[in-house]
Formats: C-alpha cells, sequence, structure tokens
C-alpha cells in the first residue's frame, strides 16, 4: 500500500505512476478479507492521480465511510479534505519527504 500511495501522491511527476498505483492498491484490497480505510484511501488516491474523478470520489466515500466504522476519526478527517479536492476535480499530492501522520 505504501508503494501504491507513493506513485499516487508524489509531487514529482516521474516518480508518479498512476496506473501502477492502481493496480498495486487493488493488489492490496484483494489480498485481506476485509478492506480497510487505508487500503481505499490509497485507491481512491491512484484514481484522481490517473484523473479517474468519479472512482476517487466513490472510493474515498467508501473510505471515509470504513473509516467512521474504525473510529479513526483524524484519519477520516484526512479522507474527507481529499474527498473535496476530487470533487474538483484535484488529485492530491504528497512530498515523500513529509508524509502526513495517516498516509498510508
Amino acid at each position: 500500500t505504501r508503494e501504491a500511495w507513493i506513485l499516487a501522491t508524489h509531487t514529482d511527476a516521474a516518480v508518479r505512476d498512476p496506473q501502477k498505483a492502481i493496480h498495486l492498491a487493488r493488489s492490496a484490497a484483494a489480498s485481506t478479507d476485509q478492506t480497510t480505510a487505508t487500503d481505499l484511501d490509497t485507491l481512491a488516491a491512484a484514481y484522481a492521480a490517473a484523473g479517474r474523478f468519479d472512482q476517487a470520489i466513490a472510493t474515498a466515500q467508501a473510505a471515509l465511510d470504513q473509516a467512521t466504522a474504525e473510529a479513526a476519526q483524524q484519519h477520516a478527517g484526512q479522507i474527507r479534505q481529499r474527498l473535496k479536492m476530487y470533487r474538483q476535480s484535484r488529485p492530491y499530492r504528497r512530498s515523500l519527504s513529509r508524509p502526513g501522520p495517516n498516509d498510508p
């Protein structure tokens, strides 16, 4: 999941690979019996990086629902912020050197 997150969100375009990020995030989600909010959040970021904002929005909403169910309020707040960006057709970008506290 960490590699998919980096490939989806890195500020350096030379590092980003949205298609590979989608593949890795889908594989991570499929490899567990229960998909976590982190898995879904990563997949949403990958969809947004690929310009697939409808899928990013739907997946981020599922991530938000899961984070709420997991009682992960801080993570839920971060997902809400990213969801707003996806609704504006804006991908999330984050430098590898400054990861957020709940970055996957």
